[in-house]
């Protein structure tokens, strides 16, 4: 029924598999590749030299890519190489709120193109559709449309605004109109509070930001300066969750600044605190043609 990887979860949306399959044939690839260059090597060499480089090229393209175009181009700082003295585990405010800013980037139509940037006879799928479906879902039209698709489609904006695939829809079972389905911005405001993660103020400043004394220093919105205070009260018993999608972002960045600051020290810290991070462990010569994959 789902595809075999090494969690289930690489299997959680249609989007999501065609991404790993992409870095799993990448993976192949590269160990092709090396075979002809390396005969003599065993299969275990192969694996181990193909997977060092295939994590290297996600690293890069993570590092010189992704995190400038989401957090600005300066909001890291410079490597200076493996820091032995650094924890690169991951931080319970990122991986239970932060990190989550993607839930807000979702959009509900992914769009499966062909090689014309035209829609798929078989058509587009909703996000709905999606979540752990059968393998056969994917294996009918291949990954290569849907890669189209999530390379010609712009992501949603950072924000409080969440489509209803997962307000409403999320791991659904049973015909539209009678879905047994959640609401993933419930469940995260929910897996704050079950984590024991603090308030909003509290974790501004545990992570070096000033508190903030008005709804208005979270957010130029008037409509939602007025909703957050009739919810909360008070600035100081917000959701961090909450009260980092409200802020206004950051010039040049795709977030606001709680958010980049926790992501930031967190991308840090699984850099610096990782000795086998791919500019501490290849050569010059190699780093260059890792990048060159973008």
């Amino acid at each position: 029924e789902l595809f075999v990887a090494g969690d289930v979860r690489a299997n959680e949306n249609t989007v999501l598999t065609s991404v790993h399959t992409l870095f799993v044939r990448e993976h192949n690839c590269i160990a092709e590749e090396l075979a002809q260059a390396h005969p003599k090597w065993t299969d275990e060499q192969l694996f181990q030299r193909a997977r060092q480089i295939s994590i290297a090229q996600l690293q890069s393209i993570t590092y010189n890519e992704y995190l400038p175009a989401l957090l600005g181009k300066n909001a890291l700082s410079d490597y200076k190489g493996y820091n032995p003295d650094i924890n690169p585990g991951i931080d319970r405010t990122f991986s239970n709120a932060a990190f989550r800013l993607g839930h807000t980037q979702l959009s509900s139509e992914i769009a499966r193109l062909d090689n014309n940037g035209e829609v798929i006879p078989e058509g587009n799928l909703t996000l709905a559709e999606v979540f752990f479906p059968t393998a056969k879902v994917l294996q009918e039209t291949g990954i290569d449309p849907i890669l189209r698709g999530i390379s010609s489609t712009r992501s949603q904006k950072v924000d409080n605004e969440i489509i209803d695939d997962v307000r409403n829809l999320l791991f659904g079972v049973g015909s539209p109109g009678t879905v047994s389905a959640r609401d993933l911005a419930a469940i995260n405001i929910q897996r704050g509070r079950h984590n024991g993660l603090a308030d909003y103020n509290t974790t501004r400043e545990a992570f070096g930001l000033n508190r903030v004394t008005s709804f208005a220093e979270i957010t130029s919105n008037l409509e939602k300066q007025a909703t957050l205070e009739k919810l909360y009260g008070t600035v100081d018993d917000i959701d961090f969750f909450v009260g980092m999608l409200a802020e206004d972002l950051l010039p040049d960045a795709g977030v606001g600044e709680s958010v980049c600051a926790v992501l930031s020290k967190q991308f840090e810290n699984l850099r610096d605190g990782d000795r086998f991070y791919y500019e501490n462990v290849f050569s010059p010569e190699e780093i260059a043609v890792i990048e060159s994959t973008t």
